[in-house]
């Protein structure tokens, strides 16, 4: 990992994993890639953060959690800020159904396993569809822009 992107600058992130080791290790890492980011490990944690005023940016989600999956969060808390950019982390590939809906709701998706550089590109590419206020040159208001997931980007995330 080299020095931290650029593009993380003003970007606010919420990482939602009910697994303590794993956010232990995402912790670490988010702030050594100079990412702004608050993490929980259930979704009515998440949704106290978010109704505190502390609205993401990007929001990133294990599907399993212990009080709800990680699109009913997803859905939940774009019902609270509007349009956000979404990552749903899963080992389930199986799942046409979950795979379409997320398709129409224009949440992304990434696969366990994974490693952090590969997870870093995929939530840049979230960041990259998006309009930040202007903080410099390439930069304007934020528009609340939805993203489709690409299918042939989905990446791998292991967990310890």
């Amino acid at each position: 990992m080299g020095s931290p992107d650029r593009r993380h600058e003003g970007v606010k992130y919420l990482v939602v994993e009910d697994s303590e080791d794993q956010l232990f290790v995402w912790r670490q890492l988010f702030r050594r890639a100079g990412m702004n980011a608050r993490f929980c490990t259930t979704a009515q944690a998440a949704l106290a953060h978010v109704s505190g005023g502390y609205v993401p940016d990007v929001l990133m989600s294990d599907f399993y959690l212990p009080d709800m999956t990680g699109v009913e969060l997803m859905e939940a808390i774009r019902a609270l800020t509007g349009p956000i950019r979404c990552l749903l982390v899963t080992g389930n590939r199986d799942d046409d159904a979950l795979l379409a809906h997320l398709e129409r709701t224009g949440i992304a998706i990434a696969y366990k396993p994974i490693k952090f550089d590969d997870l870093e590109k995929r939530l840049l590419d979230l960041v990259d569809t998006m309009q930040l206020p202007k903080v410099g040159p390439g930069h304007s208001s934020y528009g609340g822009l939805c993203v489709t997931p690409d299918p042939t980007r989905d990446l791998l995330i292991r967990t310890p």
